[in-house]
C-alpha cells in the first residue's frame, strides 16, 4: 500500500464519528458546610464547680464566682452528599462529656440521638468533643459536679447548635493547613513519655459562591490550663480563644478543640498574672492561625465525607478508678461526693467492663481520629509518623471525645513510668522525699495519670480501633501492632442501639 493511501485512511479515521463515547471525568465532590454555636452559661444562682485541680466542697474551693469568657457549645455540620455522607461535629465547654450518665437521658449517647432524630443524620455520624478545660463545669464529678440540670441545659443548647449548623449549610470550598505550635510542655522531663504534639492544624470553609467564611476549625494538643487553679471564673480557656480570634479574623463561626492533651500543657508563664498568660497565650494562636492559613491548601474532596464510629469495651483495671464508680453518696469528701457522675449500668459498665467509643473519619483527604479520653501524644506518632494511617494529607486527632474515660498512654511499656510517678499521687506524692532520700533518679512528675487512667492498655486499643476505622473510611492501613487482634477482638460487639 502506498504512503499515499496510508495517509487517506489515518484521515477518514480521524474524520469518521467514533464508536465509543469518550469517558466522563469523576464528578466533582461538592462539599456543603454549617456552623452555629450557642450559650451555655448556666442560669443565675446556679451553682457549679470548676474542674480539676481542688474540689469545692460547700460553695468553697473551686466554686464558680462568675463567668470570665462566655461558654458555648459550637457546631460544625458538613456533606458530602445524602445525610449517610455527612460528619456533625458538636464541641462543649466542659471538663469532660460521658457517654452516659447516672442520671437517665443525660450524655454523649443521648445527644447523638436526639441530634440524629432533629437532622436525618446517623447517630454514628455524630461526633461530640468536650475542651477539657480545667476553667470549665466539672461535669464529670471528681471535684464536687454540677447539678444534672446544668447538663440538660448544656445538652439541649449542643442539641441546637448542632441542629442550627446543619440547617445553614450551603455549598464551600474547603481548606486545610497546618503550623508549628511549639511552645507545648510534657509534665514529665525523661523519657519514655517526653515527647509533645506540636502540630497545629486548621480547617476552613468558605462560601461557594461569595468567599465568605463560613467556619474555622482548629486542633491543638495541649490541655486548657492557661488559666491555672488560682481562676474561679468560667472559661473554655484556649479552645475559646481560638475560636474567638478566628472569628475576629476571618468572620463566621470558630471552632477549637484539644488533640493528644494527655500529659501535655500549653507552657503558660503564670507569674505575670492570669491576664498576661492569657494575653500571651493569645498571641501564640493569633501567630498559629495566621501561619497554617498561609500553608493551607485546598482539600481534596476525594472520597467525601465518611465517618465510622465502633464501640469498644475495655477491662478496667484501675482500683481508684473502679472506686469512682461507687454508687452516689457512697464516698463522702468534706462535704462533696467523691464519685464519678457516668452511668455504672450496660453497656456502659458491665461488672469491670467498661463500653466506649473510638473511631476515624475522612473530609476528604483530611483523616480524623477519635479517641474517648487524654491521649498521650504517642497515639498520634503511631498513626501520623509511624504510618499507622496512610493517604492522608493531614491528621487530625480528637481527645475527649464521644465520652471521657482519662489518660490513654501508648505503647503498653510506657505505663511503668506513668505507675511510678504518679501512685502516689492522692497520698501528697511521698514517694519524693523516698527517692531523695536514697538518691534514685526520680522525675518528680507526680502527677494524677496513673489514678484516672483506666487500664494499661487503654492507649494501644484506641489506636488499634482508629487505625481499623480508618481503613473503613477508605484510608490504608500500616503496619499494625502485633496486640491489635486482641485488643480489638470485641470491637463492635453488641453497641448500643442508635438511629
Amino acid at each position: 500500500m502506498s504512503r499515499l493511501a496510508l495517509v487517506l485512511i489515518a484521515l477518514l479515521a480521524l474524520a469518521a464519528p467514533a464508536d465509543a463515547a469518550p469517558k466522563k471525568k469523576k464528578p466533582k465532590t461538592v462539599f456543603s458546610v454549617g456552623a452555629a454555636k450557642a450559650s451555655t452559661n448556666p442560669p443565675e444562682g446556679m451553682r457549679l464547680c470548676l474542674a480539676g485541680y481542688g474540689a469545692c466542697p460547700d460553695g468553697g474551693g473551686r466554686t464558680m464566682t462568675g463567668i470570665r469568657d462566655d461558654m458555648h457549645a459550637r457546631a460544625l455540620a458538613i456533606s458530602s452528599g445524602s445525610t449517610k455522607d455527612a460528619l456533625v461535629l458538636v464541641h462543649t465547654t466542659n471538663i469532660g462529656f460521658f457517654a452516659a450518665y447516672k442520671t437517665p437521658g443525660l450524655g454523649v449517647h443521648a445527644l447523638r440521638q436526639t441530634i440524629a432524630e432533629r437532622t436525618g443524620v446517623p447517630a454514628g455520624n455524630v461526633i461530640v468533643q468536650a475542651d477539657h478545660s480545667h476553667s470549665s463545669p466539672d461535669t464529670i464529678g471528681i471535684w464536687g459536679g454540677v447539678p444534672p440540670q446544668y447538663i440538660a441545659l448544656m445538652q439541649e443548647r449542643a442539641a441546637q447548635a448542632a441542629v442550627d449548623a446543619w440547617r445553614a449549610r450551603r455549598p464551600a470550598k474547603l481548606s486545610a493547613g497546618t503550623a508549628d505550635g511549639r511552645g507545648i510542655t510534657s509534665s514529665y522531663d525523661s523519657e519514655p513519655n517526653l515527647s509533645t504534639d506540636d502540630e497545629f492544624r486548621l480547617l476552613w470553609a468558605d462560601d461557594a459562591k461569595t468567599g465568605t467564611r463560613i467556619v474555622t476549625w482548629a486542633n491543638y494538643s495541649p490541655h486548657a490550663t492557661v488559666l491555672g487553679s488560682k481562676n474561679t471564673l468560667a472559661s473554655g480557656d484556649w479552645p475559646e480563644w481560638a475560636s474567638e480570634i478566628a472569628e475576629e479574623r476571618f468572620g463566621g463561626t470558630g471552632v477549637a478543640g484539644v488533640g493528644t492533651l494527655g500529659r501535655e500543657d500549653f507552657g503558660a508563664d503564670e507569674s505575670r498574672g492570669l491576664d498576661a498568660a492569657k494575653a500571651d497565650a493569645q498571641a501564640r494562636l493569633r501567630r498559629l492561625v495566621d501561619e497554617a492559613t498561609a500553608n493551607g491548601r485546598p482539600v481534596d474532596g476525594a472520597g467525601g465525607v465518611r465517618v465510622r464510629s465502633v464501640f469498644i469495651r475495655e477491662q478496667l483495671g484501675q482500683p481508684i478508678l473502679a472506686l469512682n464508680h461507687a454508687p452516689e453518696g457512697t464516698v463522702n469528701a468534706g462535704g462533696y461526693d467523691l464519685s464519678l457522675d457516668r452511668a455504672t449500668t450496660p453497656p456502659w459498665l458491665t461488672g469491670t467492663v467498661l463500653g466506649t467509643y473510638a473511631g476515624a473519619a475522612r473530609i476528604g483527604d483530611v483523616f480524623i481520629g477519635m479517641a474517648p479520653g487524654e491521649s498521650f501524644p504517642e497515639i498520634q506518632e503511631y498513626l501520623r509518623e509511624d504510618g499507622g494511617v496512610k493517604g492522608a494529607r493531614m491528621h487530625v486527632h480528637l481527645g475527649a471525645t464521644n465520652d471521657f474515660l482519662g489518660y490513654m498512654s501508648r505503647p503498653a511499656d510506657h505505663y511503668p513510668q506513668v505507675l511510678t510517678e504518679g501512685a502516689g499521687y492522692l497520698f501528697g506524692c511521698p514517694e519524693e522525699e523516698v527517692f531523695s532520700a536514697f538518691a534514685i533518679p526520680y522525675d518528680d512528675a507526680c502527677t494524677d495519670h496513673w489514678t484516672l487512667m483506666v487500664s494499661p492498655t487503654i492507649g494501644e486499643h484506641v489506636a488499634c480501633t482508629i487505625q481499623d476505622a480508618a481503613v473503613s473510611v477508605g484510608f490504608t492501613a500500616g503496619a499494625r501492632d502485633r496486640e491489635c487482634d486482641a485488643l480489638t477482638r470485641t470491637d463492635g460487639v453488641a453497641p448500643p442501639a442508635e438511629r
